[in-house]
């Protein structure tokens, strides 16, 4: 699957990868939601799918599937801590 846009992994977001994640690999899929709209899954897993996109930097890595990708095109995907 070609994107025109693929989406961007911000440096902050690998950071948090490598000190949170003991696999140091993190699945982000989108799942529909019905009438709320689309749902954004993080789970932390031990392996790569055939068809996920691996997104890699130094020894993170951050994986999308190939449904999911489509929905992500030109995202950003960060990490932001706050007291809200």
């Amino acid at each position: 699957m070609n994107l025109r846009i693929p989406p961007r992994i911000t440096d902050r977001a690998f950071k948090k990868i490598a000190v949170s994640c003991e696999s140091k690999i993190l699945r982000v899929a989108v799942k529909g939601g019905g009438c709320s709209g689309f749902q954004y899954i993080f789970n932390v897993v031990d392996s790569v799918n055939e068809d996920d996109q691996v997104f890699e930097k130094e020894d993170s890595r951050l994986i999308i599937d190939k449904t999911s990708l489509q929905f992500l095109e030109g995202a950003e995907i960060d990490y932001s801590e706050e007291l809200i």
